[in-house]
């Protein structure tokens, strides 16, 4: 199941919970969401096969199912890893970060592609330095 099914199955799990009728079928579903009732069907044809052949099949009979499911998908997704303020410490200043990410045996290394994370990095550590050369020059 890719990115977009569970994304839409998490959507009609909460549309499920928010429901507060007892039977709830496909069309009632996507009139709700906002999705074809035939889409619907078929994700949740992965816990029921039935639901393709019968389409006044309750679907909040498969609630138990569906959050399983979910739950067992997103803990294996792996979440973004921030950079942290320790980390930003660790680096004085733009040219530490330069000379530790970027140098081989002491020459600089042109061929070298930083990630959208070290770019960030590269980001905040420059800003950090220009907030305190703005500071020393309101101290003089």
């Amino acid at each position: 199941m890719n990115k977009t099914d569970l994304l839409l199955l998490e959507k009609i799990l909460g549309a499920l919970t928010s429901i507060k009728a007892k039977y709830v079928t496909a069309d009632s579903l996507s009139r709700e969401i906002g999705v074809l009732p035939e889409k619907i069907q078929d994700l949740c044809a992965t816990f029921n096969p039935l639901v393709t052949i019968d389409f006044s099949f309750n679907l909040k009979d498969l609630m138990p199912e569906i959050e399983k499911h979910v739950a067992m998908k997103v803990k294996k997704t792996a979440k973004k890893v921030a950079s942290a303020k320790k980390e930003l410490s660790s680096y004085q200043r733009l040219i530490d970060f330069v000379y530790d990410k970027m140098t081989y045996e002491g020459m600089l290394d042109k061929s070298i592609v930083l990630d959208d994370r070290e770019l960030r990095e590269i980001k905040s550590i420059a800003s950090e330095e220009l907030r305190t050369r703005r500071a020393l020059k309101k101290k003089k």
